[in-house]
């Protein structure tokens, strides 16, 4: 049996079935990546909800923490600062000084509630300034 030629109105029906299938499928994709974003947008909303809904107790607990980190950042770059031009001016006579800074330091960290990272204790001349900037870098990193 040879199959029946179809007429042009039936191939034009064809091409437009097909092409709202494509288009369907498309509408479908497209609707699973909006819902996608709904429920990302959802989940966003409640996070911000949230945020704004911090009890006061605990939002100026939170102020008071970013200003003592901020303290402390600028503390810490004044007092690299101050090291750096010290060491420029004193290549190698301030060790001495430089000890007694570094557990100044350590011991005012300690004093302000950051006891668990910072060591007070004076450690021999060497080991002092690789000390002393590492406390700075653990300060400005708060």
């Amino acid at each position: 049996m040879k199959g029946k030629k179809k007429s042009k109105l039936q191939q034009a029906q064809d091409k437009a079935q097909a092409a709202i299938n494509l288009t369907n499928k498309t509408i479908e994709e497209l609707g699973g990546h909006a819902s996608g974003l709904y429920e990302s947008l959802t989940s966003i909303q409640e996070l911000f909800d949230k945020i704004r809904n911090v009890p006061s107790d605990k939002k100026l607990q939170y102020e008071e923490l970013k200003q003592i980190r901020l303290n402390w950042k600028q503390q810490a770059e004044k007092i690299e600062k101050d090291y750096q031009e010290a060491a420029i001016k004193n290549a190698g006579a301030g060790a001495a000084g430089l000890a007694a800074a570094g557990a100044a330091v350590g011991a005012a960290a300690g004093a302000a509630g950051f006891g668990g990272k910072f060591n007070a204790t004076i450690a021999p001349v060497g080991q002092t300034s690789t000390h002393f900037l590492h406390i700075l870098h653990l300060l400005k990193s708060m």
